[in-house]
């Protein structure tokens, strides 16, 4: 560390030199600094003689980036940013009421959006950070305290609370249903426009997995349809009455209840796994993500929560 000191120029200097390298104009870097523009000319001119190599080509009244100040100044300007982004989720960090939760795209949006909306009527002091990403970050990522997970609970870096198993089957728009012919058993979805989803891994449920689960696998050929990668566009297009998706008990109630979704049949596939709610398994807990996590689990009914 002390030889990597040694190499490097005095910060005032790299300072100078990236904002003179941002404006190309030495004038305006002085105005930002609030220093005299002798003083930028000065430090750029140090810098200059301690790596040995010109930065600036000093034309009649402008200055440009040589090549070598292009690349210094990309190195410069992205460890700056870097910087700044660690102080800015340092200070986040220490926030005593914020919470980071993380959720894939769907729960964040469709299960675990108006929850937090509601809680924060009850305790308007929380900051929440929500993270929706169709990937699990681990614990370890910074600013997660709380995270919805999908699978089977059984995470090294977590302690996990069933939430609600798994249970997928159609919906569409009244719209869609009252238009086609049939949709009342899962022969007639060959027949119908199907709403694709990119998978988003290895557990992620398609449209012929949920159809073999409904023994159609013998000479099943599907129908075309669009394909989405985000799961609430592709839930958008059933609500449009595009075609029919796949939709998850519980997750989708809302939709349901209100009507501006309906199941067209009864089948459904259960898949053995189910969404989580995962505290830190190791470490100092943030208190209010671990009341938030029990208040949620309240919202739910009882489906032998469980905790790993």
């Amino acid at each position: 560390m002390r030889e990597l000191y040694r190499r490097l120029p005095s910060l005032t200097a790299l300072v100078a030199f990236e904002a003179a390298g941002r404006h190309c104009n030495f004038s305006r870097a002085a105005e930002e600094l609030h220093v005299s523009q002798a003083a930028v000319s000065r430090q750029i001119r140090e810098l200059e003689d301690r790596i040995q190599t010109r930065l600036f080509d000093r034309l009649h009244r402008s200055v440009a980036l040589t090549p070598a100040g292009e690349r210094l100044q990309q190195a410069v300007s992205y460890g700056f940013d870097q910087i700044g982004d660690a102080i800015a989720r340092i200070e986040q960090e220490n926030q005593a009421d914020r919470v980071g939760i993380a959720a894939n795209n769907a729960m964040a949006f469709y299960w675990l959006r108006g929850r937090i909306i509601e809680y924060q009527r009850l305790e308007p002091t929380l900051e929440p950070a929500v993270y929706a990403a169709d990937t699990d970050p681990p614990f370890e990522t910074d600013g997660i305290d709380l995270a919805v997970r999908y699978g089977t609970g059984e995470w090294g870096d977590a302690r996990s609370t069933l939430v609600f198993r798994e249970t997928l089957f159609p919906v569409c728009s009244p719209g869609y249903r009252d238009a086609v012919a049939s949709l009342e058993q899962p022969a007639d979805l060959l027949d119908a426009s199907l709403l694709y989803m990119d998978p988003q891994g290895p557990d992620w449920v398609t449209w012929a997995e949920w159809l073999r689960g409904q023994r159609m696998e013998a000479g099943m050929c599907l129908p075309h349809g669009p394909m989405f990668n985000s799961y609430p566009l592709l839930l958008q297009a059933a609500i449009d009455g595009q075609g029919v998706a796949l939709g998850t008990a519980r997750m989708l109630d809302p939709l349901l209840e209100e009507g501006t979704l309906v199941r067209p049949m009864a089948a459904e596939y259960r898949t053995g796994r189910g969404y989580w709610l995962a505290l830190p398994a190791q470490g100092p807990v943030n208190p209010r993500a671990e009341t938030l996590h029990d208040w949620l689990l309240s919202t739910v009914e009882p489906e032998n929560h469980a905790r790993e």
